[in-house]
């Protein structure tokens, strides 16, 4: 008898980079979707986005980003 291995859940994101310029200099932001649940953040740094992953792999339990109504690169 055949027996198949247990699938594991699957976690498929989509991360947005884009640079920004202004007087002060440039800098990095970007978004980051989860596709399953269709959350997403803005971000502007690296802990940000590894706190959403964390949250949506079930490793953190209170998220530090809000879900966003569009998709303008504007942050909170």
């Amino acid at each position: 008898m055949n027996q198949f291995p247990q699938q594991s859940s699957a976690l498929t994101f989509v991360i947005r980079i884009w640079q920004t310029w202004s007087l002060s200099g440039s800098h990095w932001r970007g978004r980051i979707e989860h596709l399953q649940s269709g959350r997403y953040a803005a971000f502007e740094d690296l802990d940000q986005i590894l706190a959403f992953i964390r949250y949506h792999g079930g490793l953190e339990e209170n998220p530090s980003f809000d879900r966003r109504e569009d998709d303008t690169g504007a942050l909170p």
